[in-house]
């Protein structure tokens, strides 16, 4: 592998390098799960805060009285706030220039 520092290196050479790089630590657990719980915390809030209370809303108006099955939302305030930890600790690694690309996952 070149040093993609290295102003002798080419071009197709610096950027076959992040790429092998990327496939060594590329994995759905690694990078999968993150945006999996942060769509199903959207999910979760927009059927809490606007879905749900407009379809009762619906309802009532159209004579029923259905009730649908309600989220908690303290679990998912928690999950929100949690992920937003976790990004502010990745934007604080980046603004800081910590160099992350040296972390390989075991297999």
């Amino acid at each position: 592998m070149t040093d993609p520092n290295n102003p002798n290196s080419t071009q197709e050479q610096q950027s076959i390098q992040p790429a092998a790089k990327k496939m060594i630590v590329d994995s759905f657990y690694v990078e999968g799960w993150r945006p999996t719980a942060g769509w199903l915390c959207v999910a979760g809030l927009a059927w809490s805060t606007v879905l749900q209370p407009m379809l009762e809303w619906v309802a009532v108006l159209c004579g029923s009285q259905v009730h649908f099955p309600a989220v908690s939302s303290a679990v998912l305030m928690n999950l929100l706030l949690a992920l937003l930890g976790m990004s502010g600790w990745r934007s604080l690694d980046k603004f800081n220039r910590v160099d992350t690309n040296g972390i390989v996952t075991q297999k």
